[in-house]
């Protein structure tokens, strides 16, 4: 069937091409390994996707299309071998779909982020052909109105910095990128708000982004999540504080803390009926015990936060 797919796609025989595709998919989707063979394949279409994205109006059959690249990144023996520039072919292909706004174009740009995630899972070698145009194509993708699309972008600067996304993580540092990233914060999805937190936790270890972070007051929108009724079951909670946990462990953010009211703001969450958010709140109270005027408000307050 491979070589099929390819002698139609090389024909141009589309309507042909489209019920072949279609059954490689349905024959496939349970199939963990292809043989290194099947490069051929991957790269057949994938230089074969940028006319027809363009050209083609069958949008399932441009979808289909990325579905068979998906499934065959599956297999270590095909992703291992995709070169720089067929990558670069993928996040041009990125690009050329941002610019559709149909949810079926959505629902393939994240069959493109799961395809480049899965190659640089497999390559890390793949993250130096990014450029600072390619970095600012993906982050773009925080101003989607698409839910999943985000959830997938999340999840690729996660993957991608902890392999080595330096320039990623540089690009993502600028004011610009850090109130996005508080707007998604703020976002009503608590799926989103969640990883949302727990990335910039990550995020809050750079140091501009920490720093554009101080600059964007976005310890105030952390504090004013967390005192929103909406997000006090502790899926959610428990990120938001482990977000202001490692906010706290930093001296530099002790006076806005004050000015926030910090110790307040944690003691209204002591009596909470979840063991996990109570904790969590008596850790930060120990954090912030290192400061002699929080030591003394904490103190004021009745509490005694032992030192170790």
């Amino acid at each position: 069937m491979m070589n099929t797919i390819i002698d139609q796609l090389s024909k141009q025989d589309f309507q042909s091409c489209f019920t072949t595709v279609n059954k490689f998919v349905q024959e496939n989707e349970k199939q963990k390994s292809f043989p290194k063979e099947y490069l051929k394949l991957f790269i057949t279409i994938l230089n074969s996707l940028k006319t027809i994205i363009i050209e083609q109006e069958n949008k399932e059959f441009k979808f289909k299309l990325f579905q068979v690249l998906r499934l065959l990144t599956r297999s270590q023996d095909v992703s291992l071998n995709v070169q720089s520039q067929e990558f670069l072919l993928l996040i041009d292909l990125m690009q050329i779909i941002q610019k559709q706004t149909s949810q079926s174009f959505t629902m393939m740009q994240i069959e493109n982020l799961s395809i480049q995630k899965r190659l640089i899972y497999f390559n890390n070698k793949l993250l130096q052909t990014f450029n600072s145009k390619y970095v600012h194509s993906l982050l773009d993708i925080m101003t989607s109105s698409s839910k999943d699309l985000k959830l997938s972008l999340l999840d690729y600067i996660k993957l991608a910095m902890e392999i080595d996304g330096q320039l990623i993580q540089t690009e993502i540092s600028s004011l610009y990128y850090v109130g996005k990233m508080l707007v998604l914060l703020e976002n009503n999805d608590l799926e989103l708000k969640i990883q949302t937190a727990n990335l910039i936790t990550k995020l809050l270890d750079c140091y501009p982004f920490s720093e554009n972070f101080r600059k964007l007051t976005g310890m105030a929108t952390v504090i004013q999540e967390i005192e929103k009724k909406d997000n006090d079951k502790l899926e959610v909670k428990i990120p938001l504080l482990n977000l202001l946990m490692r906010i706290s462990s930093d001296s530099k953010n002790y006076p806005d803390l004050k000015l926030y009211g910090i110790v307040e703001i944690l003691l209204q969450n002591l009596d909470h009926q979840e063991y996990m958010i109570v904790t969590t709140v008596i850790n930060i109270f120990g954090q912030l015990s290192f400061d002699d005027e929080l030591s003394s408000r904490i103190a004021q307050k009745g509490l005694c936060i032992n030192i170790l």
